[in-house]
């Protein structure tokens, strides 16, 4: 005989009265009973915690059973004990507050307090069911029933969110349910509605920083947000977001408690997503100077490193008396029999209560329960004559349920069909359900509201209160996991996709709010695949909300339903954005795990994406538009026009995660202190000479090589930077430094070996978050030795040039045209369709009109308009409205002042020029180039370490007494200074605005050059201006790119250098804590700021028009290389 315990199907036979039963209990017994012994018994663990009382049992350990995946505890069942000892079990029902006096009376004391102005924290911890919510409940009901202290008092504010077991992994889900409840907003509100409501309720508590504030607390509630704090906030680095966040709700809730009390409870924080956990922790210390009680309801935790106990901890650090610490015990025997009595109204035979008391355990919600179960069994009943409750049967024959789950169950089982059909929809929509949603999905009940009115009198679910529209909530969560649990798992799974089909449709217009809910019930649906979008979605803002767990969790949920599918390629970006993720927290051990696996599928992947046949190559021309022409072909400077002429280890993805190139994959070994590539043995250059390791070690060495110019004569004019631009990337690498500065003439003492033809072996001095995205710049891009050796410098030329990428250079008419072709032997994979590409080289100035032209007339596939003036930039998005696309990018442009040239020695002068210029105002007459106006620092805001706020600003005033104080009162004696800037669509307006404006309010004379890219830097070698205009591109998404990076580029030209600038950001290089490295790099900033040598002026987006006949054209932050790599995936359809 074989006896498993658990949950069947039982299917009614009409014709006989008798059952069929099946399901997975069913089959786990059968099993069993295969492999017992004639003349004997196996029972499993979950019927052995049932009989071992009454049975001597004897363990057979873990047993591997057919068709099952896992073992299976087994005992056998010897004989009956002599002594059986008594069963055990869990009960519930509703009744008074029993045995919670204490406790009650200190909440009610906290709660008074408030009137005092004296805050606190409260921290309620107890088991399922033992009555946490009941006895806040009590004490809610107490203070609504109390007059105010005095005619002036304030009422207190009772406001309360939840977490929910499925949104355990959701970013802020606790917060986006207080900050609704605080609204009054309901599901009914569209996401505008609630928006409104929320920029109203902040202008009226907030006195100040109300925009921002607004701004914060709508992007965690997943609203709608005016178009420039959208693309603010889509700037912002992960960090800095959560950062800004944490003080909009600081922010809220103090301005709040000085208009009422508040007493704010938090319920089920044991399924804290943890940047609530996070958030609620921080505010912890509000509660001592304010009128703020905090009430964190939570199970006993077994891991005593959840964060729930770390809010319990801050607690302990407040002042005497502000943490009212309670843990909940069990009932005593005496308060559970009067429990007992106050339910039934009179006291019940002895025999019954002592078996009820020692199956609850003092649980009142399972006393309650058993009771109800007794009740509707017929085993009890109240007498017609005196009302008194009677046992109508034997007690022996009277079976009280073995666990609550079954008591609840044997509950539901017992309602009408109709009743517990709605009462399963209801529990797959959620704790709390809308009656808009429950309709849509349960539109096959004819008596919908008469079976929530008798759900409701069952006590079962119960209305909201508060909302505005009509909503349910079941009366306890574990009522809804009963009812959940009780429904087979494919009517579940209709379930789930009635309700997502409902939410999508119901609340088109708040889907962003609704990601993880969507996600939730797509995974458990019988469509599981339509999940894999939302839960990308949601792992993707909860990344930038810099919710590291929340991302990975989301991440392996999407990534178990891709690989459900066999979609090799989707499964290997995920786990590689898995893999930055844990790289990012310098976890190398995990991100290791991550990329292991990714490389496995990466590797198998299909010749198309997802199987997908080849496109017919394009009959026409891709036409794109450059503003600058290359002298030759290096790839080693960093210039963005080889990016599709050259390939490296790694590129970069749209979504910033870097992939494998020519590298099939890579180690990361000593911490992340050492990388070896394994490159693939398929990588050819176009006069079909293989590619590499050698190749790579010989390209590095080279551009860091000081005895080597970093580019011949006719490249010097063109460089953005020279040489330390170039080699930057590469310090992190042993000995890189001490190399090309010239302190160590060895080339081997540089950290990078060809180990063999297709090993590449790199050290670092440290271990870095970026090194992965370093790999897919063109600084470390190899170059073929063979060539460079054979030809020298001239090896770039176009007669000559030999290359490894997705196109090659077919021909090439200067300061005209270039034509790329196709490579027919390149080693990776196109998706799109894009034969012939033609870059098209008209020279500066030409204005903004003939371009527009130009694409209007379909000479130009592509055309990049971020920075024409402003004027340019309105009318070709109105003209071509549906063209246009305006993403992010990580771009600064900035006023440097050379601090070698007198006055600008002079901190003072320099701020004094920095205050001089109103960019907004120029901004907005349309005379600056559209870009974003700096409010921050040299970091953009997509970047981590963004600093709001920290710019000097335009103020005339200040500026005048500066240069007074220095020593120019109104401009007097003050020299003539030269002002170099680039030619641009748009740099003529400089005439027109800024430069006269810093002339009128300082009374200087300014001699402004506007200069062509390549004579620009040319003159900044040759003849230093006191000011010049410098912009910078992110190389990889880490604020050490423009700290560091960016920051030696700047000094070779302008001479600004700080010890204690250059301190910081050298300490931070060395951290592997990203909250202290991210924290560092706001305290550089704030130094870059006000020595002002260097005055960020303009953050430029990607802003661009693309023709409607062209697909795929995909644009990150980092702009310039991912319009190289998608061309790709380009397609162009016939036009």
């Amino acid at each position: 005989i074989g006896i498993h315990t658990g949950t069947v199907v039982a299917t009614s036979e009409t014709h006989s009265g008798s059952f069929m039963v099946s399901g997975d209990t069913v089959s786990l017994a059968f099993h069993l009973q295969e492999v017992a012994e004639p003349n004997s018994v196996l029972a499993s663990e979950a019927t052995q915690r049932l009989i071992s009382h009454v049975c001597e049992m004897e363990p057979l350990g873990r047993l591997t059973l057919r068709r099952r995946s896992e073992s299976t505890m087994t005992y056998r069942v010897l004989r009956l004990r002599p002594d059986t000892g008594k069963l055990r079990g869990v009960a519930g029902l509703d009744s008074p507050l029993v045995g919670r006096q204490p406790e009650f009376a200190a909440l009610c004391a906290a709660v008074d307090r408030l009137h005092e102005g004296r805050g606190g924290l409260v921290t309620l911890v107890g088991e399922a069911g033992i009555g946490k919510s009941r006895l806040m409940a009590e004490v809610r009901k107490t203070l609504e029933k109390q007059p105010l202290a005095l005619p002036s008092s304030a009422a207190i504010r009772w406001i309360e969110g939840r977490c929910l077991s499925y949104d355990g992994k959701v970013a802020y889900h606790l917060w986006q349910d207080l900050l609704r409840e605080t609204l009054g907003a309901s599901m009914e509100d569209s996401a505008e509605m609630v928006a409104s409501s929320l920029e109203r309720f902040v202008r009226v508590i907030c006195p100040y920083n109300q925009e921002s504030t607004v701004a914060f607390l709508a992007r965690l509630m997943a609203l709608p947000l005016p178009a420039d704090w959208e693309e603010r906030l889509d700037n912002m680095g992960a960090q800095d977001l959560q950062h800004h966040t944490f003080g909009a709700v600081k922010n809220v809730l103090s301005c709040a408690v000085q208009n009422w009390p508040i007493v704010l409870v938090c319920e089920d924080l044991h399924w804290g997503d943890p940047s609530s956990l996070a958030l609620l922790a921080q505010l912890v210390p509000l509660v001592e100077r304010t009128p703020l009680l905090l009430v964190c309801i939570f199970r006993p935790e077994p891991d005593q490193n959840h964060p729930v106990w770390q809010i319990a901890a801050h607690g302990d650090r407040l002042s005497a008396g502000q943490h009212l610490s309670l843990h909940l015990q069990p009932l005593t025997a005496d308060d559970s029999e009067i429990l007992l009595t106050n339910l039934l109204g009179m006291p019940l035979p002895s025999r019954l209560v002592l078996r009820i008391l020692s199956q609850s355990e003092g649980n009142p919600f399972y006393v309650e329960e058993i009771i109800r179960s007794l009740i509707a069994h017929g085993a009890l009943v109240q007498g017609p004559a005196n009302g008194q409750w009677q046992l109508v049967d034997d007690l022996a024959n009277i079976a009280i349920p073995e666990t609550l789950q079954n008591v609840l169950a044997a509950r539901i089982d017992r309602l009408d069909y109709n009743e517990r059909h709605v009462l399963q929809m209801a529990a797959v929509i959620g704790r709390i359900f809308p009656l808009r949603v429950l309709a849509a999905v349960s539109s096959d009940v004819l008596n919908l509201e008469e079976c929530l009115r008798s759900l409701v009198q069952q006590e079962l679910i119960r209305q909201r209160s508060g909302a505005q529209e009509l909503e349910y909530i079941f009366k306890h969560a574990l009522t809804q996991e009963a009812a959940y649990n009780g429904t087979l798992k494919r009517q579940r799974q209709v379930f789930h996709r009635q309700t997502a089909e409902a939410l999508e449709r119901l609340f088109a217009e708040r889907v962003e709010e609704l990601l993880s809910i969507l996600a939730h019930h797509w995974e458990h649906s019988d469509n599981p695949q339509r999940a894999v979008e939302y839960l990308l979605r949601v792992g993707d803002r909860a990344r930038l909300a810099y919710a590291n767990q929340e991302a990975a969790d989301s991440y392996e949920r999407a990534l178990s339903l891709l690989q459900q599918q066999g979609n090799d390629e989707g499964s290997a970006r995920i786990l590689m954005r898995l893999g930055l993720v844990h790289v990012a927290a310098f976890d190398y051990q995990q991100a290791s795990k991550a990329y292991e696996r990714s490389f496995v599928l990466w590797n198998r992947r299909s010749p198309s994406p997802e199987g997908v046949a080849p496109l017919p190559l394009a009959s026409q021309t891709h036409r794109r538009m450059w503003g600058i022409e290359p002298k030759n072909w290096d790839p080693n400077p960093t210039f963005d026009y080889e990016m599709p002429l050259f390939s490296g280890l790694l590129e970069e993805s749209p979504d910033l995660s870097a992939v494998p190139d020519i590298a099939r994959s890579w180690e990361m070994l000593d911490g992340g202190r050492a990388y070896i590539f394994h490159l693939r043995d398929d990588v050819r250059w176009s006069d079909g000479f293989p590619v590499t390791a050698d190749d790579f070690e010989f390209a590095w060495k080279r551009l860091l090589d000081p005895a080597v110019p970093p580019m011949n004569a006719r490249r010097r004019a063109l460089d953005t930077s020279t040489g330390l631009r170039s080699a930057g990337p590469l310090y992190d690498v042993c000995g890189a430094h001490a190399y090309h500065t010239g302190q160590s003439g060895n080339p081997d003492s540089v950290g990078v070996h060809a180990t063999d033809p297709l090993t590449l072996v790199v050290e670092l001095e440290r271990p870095v978050a970026y090194w992965l995205h370093i790999m897919a710049n063109p600084a470390t891009f190899p170059v073929p030795r063979h060539r460079v050796e054979q030809y020298g410098d001239d090896w770039c030329d176009a007669d000559r040039i030999v290359t490894n990428g997705p196109y090659l250079l077919d021909r090439w008419h200067p300061r005209e045209q270039v034509d790329l072709v196709r490579n027919p032997h390149y080693h990776g994979r196109f998706s799109g369709n894009a034969h012939r590409v033609e870059l098209l080289c008209l020279p500066y100035p030409t204005d903004w009109p003939e371009r527009l032209a130009l694409y209007e007339a379909g000479e130009l596939d592509y055309l990049f308009i971020g920075n024409w003036p402003i004027p340019g930039v309105a009318e070709a998005a109105r003209r071509r409205s549906a063209d246009h696309r305006r993403m992010p990018a990580l771009h600064t442009a900035s006023t440097c002042f050379n601090v070698q040239l007198p006055p600008f020695d002079d901190r003072r002068v320099r701020q004094a020029f920095a205050m001089a210029s109103d960019i907004a105002s120029g901004m907005a007459s349309g005379r600056v180039r559209s870009q974003e106006i700096v409010t921050g620092g040299f970091l953009p805001a997509a970047m981590p370490g963004y600093s709001a706020g920290i710019a000097l600003g335009y103020d005339p005033e200040r500026a005048r007494v500066l240069l007074a104080e220095a020593g120019f009162p109104g401009g007097r004696d003050f020299p003539e200074v030269t002002y170099y800037f680039i030619m641009t669509p748009g740099s003529s307006m400089m005439e027109e605005s800024l430069v006269p404006q810093m002339e009128e309010t300082l009374g200087v004379k300014i001699h402004l050059e506007i200069l062509e890219w390549g004579e620009y830097h040319l003159r900044l070698k040759t003849k230093p201006p006191h000011i010049g205009l410098h912009t910078w591109s992110a190389n990889y998404p880490d604020p050490d790119d423009f700290m560091r990076v960016a920051y030696h580029d700047i000094q070779r030209y302008f001479g600004w250098r700080d010890e204690q600038y250059e301190t910081l950001v050298d300490e931070a290089r060395t951290l592997t804590d990203q909250a202290q490295r991210i924290k560092l790099y706001r305290q550089a900033d704030a130094i870059l700021v006000r020595e002002a040598a260097i005055v960020p002026i303009m953050h430029a987006p990607t802003s661009c028009l693309i023709q409607p006949w062209v697909e795929r054209l995909v644009i990150s932050p980092l702009s310039a290389m991912s319009l190289w790599t998608s061309l790709r995936d380009v397609v162009i359809r016939p036009h």
